[in-house]
């Protein structure tokens, strides 16, 4: 939150900021695992994803799959959270109900999906 208030004059916050301007930059925080985990996919210790469980992931967003000789690196989890994120935020964003949050986390924060 203390990096989040340095920047609340360059950008909004959502839901934070009461009215949002689109015309600047939007900070949403997100929680990849959180989308893995939507559908029961858990990480393999000291793997990661793999290929299969992402492309389970995707498709329950809706998503193609990667292809069959696409190399995801462990563990740390970089590539396959940006993969997952990019499908759950652009299938979630497009949900009305995924922009209804109560005003509690307005105080308390939100993490996009949650």
């Amino acid at each position: 939150m203390r990096f989040l208030n340095s920047l609340k004059n360059e950008i909004s916050i959502w839901p934070i900021d009461r009215i949002v301007n689109l015309k600047s930059s939007v900070a949403v925080e997100i929680f990849p695992t959180y989308y893995f985990r939507m559908f029961g996919v858990k990480p393999v210790k000291k793997l990661g994803y793999t290929l299969q469980q992402i492309n389970h992931a995707l498709s329950c967003f809706k998503s193609q799959n990667l292809p069959t000789n696409t190399i995801i690196g462990g563990p740390d989890q970089d590539e396959a959270d940006a993969i997952i994120s990019y499908a759950a935020l652009r299938y979630l964003a497009n949900k009305k109900e995924t922009w209804d949050v109560s005003s509690v986390f307005i105080k308390e924060g939100w993490i996009f999906g949650v």
